[in-house]
């Protein structure tokens, strides 16, 4: 698919479509999050204290052709 993602995504990911088959979706936002720490994380705490659901860059083509779908996610952000 040409995603560029890090070794930890490759082992979880690859080990995954290698049990079970199907095709990988990499799920980004239009708008990119900060990378410094504090912001990002004022940033997210605003959000779901909104409820905020950030633009998608891409979405899932033919999503009904799909029985199961597996969500992974390699960062959690907990303001909390």
């Amino acid at each position: 698919m040409g995603i560029q993602i890090n070794r930890q995504e490759i082992t979880v990911v690859g080990t995954w479509q290698e049990t079970v088959g199907g095709d990988l979706f990499r799920i980004e936002t239009k708008d990119a999050y900060p990378l410094e720490h504090d912001t990002l994380v004022d940033q997210a705490a605003e959000e779901q204290e909104k409820d905020f659901r950030p633009e998608l860059s891409s979405h899932v083509e033919n999503f009904e052709q799909y029985d199961t779908v597996i969500l992974g996610a390699s960062d959690i952000i907990r303001t909390s």
